[in-house]
């Protein structure tokens, strides 16, 4: 039983919006007043790094690597690991 071919190797070159896809991301919450949002700390391709509202990541594929036995966030709820078109897609608007 091979992986899914989204477990194999990425190159820069094959990533359509750099500025838009993360490389590292996680998941916090920050208080403003009495106003507590969750955001997300992200490194992209185009080597920037921000910190962006969880209402700014876009959608993503549930179990995207492939589910057991390559799953490695069963219960995760963690933002930006499954890209909804891989490397040619966007994790934030």
């Amino acid at each position: 039983m091979a992986p899914p071919a989204q477990l194999g190797p990425t190159r820069t070159f094959q990533v359509l919006f750099p500025p838009h896809k993360v490389l590292l991301a996680t998941d916090f919450s920050a208080r403003t007043g009495s106003v507590s949002e969750w955001r997300i700390a992200a490194a992209c391709v185009d080597a920037h790094a921000e910190v962006v509202p969880r209402s700014r990541a876009l959608p993503q594929y549930h179990l995207g690597d492939g589910g057991p036995p390559w799953s490695i966030d069963v219960a995760s709820t963690q933002s930006m690991l499954h890209t909804i078109d891989g490397v040619r897609g966007r994790d934030i608007e």
